[in-house]
């Protein structure tokens, strides 16, 4: 656990990584929408999730979802919003992409299809 955990800390500089349990790992960081705004982005091994606002219609960033962690850890599965999907070792993106501008949806996509690498 402690090689994979070094080897996430080495592959996502910059990121949250967080252990889930059972060889299970999440890792966060936010990215620019096409506004501007920081938009936290949670990737498994595959998906890419969006955290929508438990109370507004608007996603979150990072530091809210930390600020929160207690609230968006809990039974809040309806809140999340998958954008990009690893499907048989395709990336399939999902209509909510879209808040993205090509850039950001490229580093997502590579980080994604980097993190299952890494884990298994």
């Amino acid at each position: 656990m402690e090689q994979v955990w070094d080897k996430l800390e080495n592959t996502f500089p910059g990121w949250e990584i967080y252990h889930a349990g059972g060889g299970n790992f999440v890792v966060r960081k936010d990215f620019k929408d096409k506004n501007g705004n920081n938009l936290m982005v949670s990737l498994t091994d595959y998906v890419a999730l969006l955290m929508k606002h438990q109370d507004e219609d608007r996603y979150i960033t990072h530091a809210e979802f930390i600020k929160n962690e207690d609230t968006y850890w809990g039974e809040v599965f309806h809140l999340e919003v998958p954008i990009i999907n690893l499907d048989n070792g395709e990336l399939k993106r999902t209509d909510a992409v879209g808040v993205f501008n090509d850039r950001s949806l490229t580093e997502i996509s590579d980080a994604l299809a980097k993190l299952g690498e890494v884990v298994w």
